[in-house]
C-alpha cells in the first residue's frame, strides 16, 4: 500500500502538479478515514483487565515503564531516520544522482516519478525485511541482539547510501529499507514478550508515540 502510493504519487506530481497532486491525496485519505470509521467494529478488550502484573518489570503505577521505552529506542531511530530524513530528502538524494530524470532506452522518467517508484521499491524491500528479521529472530531466540543487529545493518546502509556511486549508494538505501522493516517488526515484538496482555496496548502507544 505504502509502495503504491508512493509511485502513484510520483506520477500525479509529475502530471497535474504537486498541489493537485497533495489535495487529490488528501481526498484519498478523507475517504478511507470515513469508511473505516463506519465499518470497522469496537473491539472488546473487557476479557483481560485483571491480570496480575510482574513486581520486577512494573514501575510505580504497574505499568512496565522501562521494557516499553527500552522497545521504543529502535522504533524511534528507525522511523526518524527512515519516515523522516530519508523520506523528506530522497527526491534531493536521487536529483544528486541521476539530475532531473533517469532515460532507460526509450522510457524517460522524470524525477517525481522516479522517486516515487524507488519509494515503492524501498517499501517493498521493507517488507522482506520484516519477514527475515522476524524469522531470524525467531531462530536465534535473541530477539534484543538480532533487533541491534538490524539496526548496525541499517546505519551501515545509510553510510552507504551517501555514496556518490549509484551503485552503491542504491545498494545502500535498500539494505537500510531492508533493517527499517526488520526493527519495525521486532519492536511490537518486544513489547509482546516483556508485557502481560491486559498492558500491550498501552505499550504499543508509548512505544509509537
Amino acid at each position: 500500500g505504502t509502495g503504491g502510493a508512493a509511485l502513484l504519487g510520483g506520477l500525479l506530481t509529475d502530471l497535474v502538479g504537486f498541489r493537485p497532486a497533495l489535495s487529490i491525496g488528501g481526498g484519498l485519505t478523507l475517504f478511507a478515514a470515513l469508511m473505516w470509521a463506519r465499518a470497522l467494529p469496537d473491539l472488546n478488550i473487557g476479557a483481560v483487565t485483571h491480570l496480575r502484573l510482574p513486581s520486577a518489570a512494573a514501575g510505580a503505577d504497574g505499568f512496565p515503564w522501562p521494557a516499553a521505552l527500552v522497545a521504543a529506542v529502535p522504533m524511534f531511530v528507525t522511523r526518524f531516520v527512515f519516515a523522516g530524513v530519508a523520506s523528506a530528502t530522497a527526491i534531493l538524494w536521487l536529483s544528486n544522482l541521476v539530475g532531473d530524470g533517469l532515460t532507460v532506452g526509450r522510457l524517460a522518467l522524470p524525477l517525481a516519478t522516479l522517486t516515487g517508484a524507488f519509494v515503492a521499491l524501498r517499501a517493498l524491500v521493507s517488507v522482506a525485511g520484516a519477514r527475515v528479521a522476524g524469522h531470524l529472530a525467531d531462530r536465534a531466540r535473541r530477539r534484543w541482539q538480532t533487533t541491534a543487529a538490524v539496526l548496525l545493518a541499517g546505519g551501515v546502509g545509510v553510510w552507504l547510501a551517501a555514496d556518490p556511486r549509484v551503485g552503491i549508494a542504491v545498494t545502500g538505501a535498500l539494505a537500510a529499507a531492508v533493517a527499517a522493516g526488520g526493527v519495525q517488526a521486532l519492536a511490537p515484538v518486544l513489547v509482546g514478550d516483556h508485557g502481560q496482555p491486559a498492558l500491550r496496548g498501552r505499550m504499543l502507544s508509548v512505544v509509537y508515540t
